[in-house]
């Protein structure tokens, strides 16, 4: 196997968690908005900044294999068109 590859497969897999860790994250927020309402936004105040480097993380990882070639999968097939 080629360093190319294995770099390529590296960064599928770690892009693969990002998305899976991010969409968790945000299933779970939809669920407290829903529930708590208002008053969670203390809470989510707190957790936003942390939510936002997960997501420049992801883009930073999309925009590097991209820049290298790689083909860019989305974890979710509506995204694909």
């Amino acid at each position: 196997m080629t360093l190319l590859v294995q770099v390529e497969e590296a960064l599928q897999d770690e892009d693969q968690d990002d998305f899976y860790i991010l969409s968790k994250i945000a299933d779970i927020l939809h669920s407290l908005f829903g529930s708590h309402g208002p008053d969670l936004f203390p809470l989510f105040d707190c957790l936003l900044p942390h939510y936002a480097k997960l997501l420049v993380r992801r883009l930073s990882l999309l925009t590097v294999r991209e820049a290298c070639g790689f083909e860019i999968t989305m974890g979710c097939q509506e995204f694909q068109n």
